[in-house]
């Protein structure tokens, strides 16, 4: 029988906001079933210390190294056949993905199932979440890049869900040689994701599911609906709960998903009201 691993990485540094923190905390409460060991890759909350300094053009690069060195060992001295990893932001993905890589070589594909491709690097944005996948393809940020042991080819990949793109993210999208598809108005059907899956040999999966895919009209809980915000720096997802739903079920069909990722929940009003009642001096005075 495999061995499952839920993995919970609450980071908040890699997307330079304290709520990712308070998002990967609750949906960890959701996804308890008591069926899968959960182990705890320990981050420090952002109300204990909000410090996130710049360090060669990345906010937190130095904590995220310690953090991504962290879940790596976790991950061994574990040592499953499968992760579920909830965060966080899209960071979180990097351990987990470079393990299963390393454990499984060129069996292993990945689906990245993202409005934003997370091939960006400093000299173009200072927040790791948006460099994962190319740090994973051996690009990205170099410091972080560096920590990955077991890195993939630019086949290994599919997108799924894919917005248009920020002026800096095409040509470094063909620098590293990745095939992609702007899908805001034509998703890829599910009988592509089989056939790409099974034209390239894939016998396991690791899926990346950025809930900001999703259209916030159909999923709330993400940065795209940030209450009172109507101006963002990229383009929100278009896909709805129904069509990962259909994604999932036809990968399963055709291969063995061995990692998923589940990042970037943000429980606005849980949030915001959780900011109100710790304001208020009669919830604290028992902590004086």
């Amino acid at each position: 029988m495999s061995k499952v691993i839920k993995l919970k990485i609450p980071d908040w540094r890699a997307g330079n906001r304290p709520e990712y923190y308070a998002g990967a905390e609750i949906i960890a409460t959701l996804l308890d079933d008591g069926q899968v060991k959960t182990v705890e890759v320990p981050v420090t909350s952002p109300d204990t210390s909000n410090d996130n300094s710049e360090v060669n053009g990345v906010n937190g690069q130095n904590e995220l190294v310690e953090e991504v060195r962290q879940v790596r060992a976790t991950l061994r001295e574990e040592a499953p056949d499968k992760v579920i990893t909830v965060g966080g932001n899209c960071f979180v993905s990097q351990g987990p993905f470079d393990y299963l890589h390393e454990k499984y070589g060129d069996d292993l594909g990945i689906i990245w199932i993202d409005a934003h491709p997370d091939i960006s690097k400093p000299e173009f944005y200072n927040n790791e979440h948006a460099m994962v996948l190319g740090n994973l393809l051996g690009h990205g940020d170099p410091i972080l890049a560096k920590e990955v042991h077991a890195k993939f080819a630019p086949k290994s990949v599919l997108f799924l869900g894919l917005q248009p793109l920020t002026d800096d993210e095409p040509a470094e999208l063909d620098k590293i040689g990745l095939n992609y598809q702007i899908q805001d108005k034509n998703p890829i059907t599910t009988t592509a994701v089989q056939k790409w899956i099974v034209d390239n040999n894939f016998s396991k999966i690791a899926i990346h599911f950025d809930l900001d895919s999703l259209s916030p009209d159909d999923f709330r809980l993400q940065y795209f609906a940030e209450p009172h915000q109507t101006i963002f720096p990229s383009s929100h997802g278009k896909l709805t709960l129904a069509q990962v739903t259909d994604y999932f079920s036809s990968i399963q069909q055709v291969s063995d998903i061995v990692g998923v990722t589940v990042a970037e929940f943000l429980p606005w009003d849980i949030i915001k009201l959780k900011q109100t009642l710790n304001s208020l001096t009669f919830f604290n005075d028992g902590k004086q």
